[in-house]
């Protein structure tokens, strides 16, 4: 695993994190090839008193394969 990229907003909290992931067990869940290289993110929104919502996400070549968002 190796980061690909990440940025965080002080002013309001939000933030992105994308690894670079060769993972066997996620490859079979999404039946791709064992070996192929997905980006694994984890990423929020900006932060006020009525809203937020992290979420996780996990993509080949750029296409969303999954995303599981948590809100308020």
């Amino acid at each position: 695993m190796s980061m690909k990229s990440k940025s965080y907003n002080g002013n309001n909290g939000a933030f992105d994190i994308d690894y670079l992931v060769r993972n066997q067990t996620i490859n079979q869940y999404f039946k791709k090839d064992e070996n192929e290289q997905a980006t694994l993110g984890f990423g929020s929104s900006y932060r006020n008193d009525d809203y937020f919502y992290y979420s996780i996400t996990i993509n080949y070549d750029n296409v969303y394969t999954f995303i599981e968002m948590v809100s308020n």
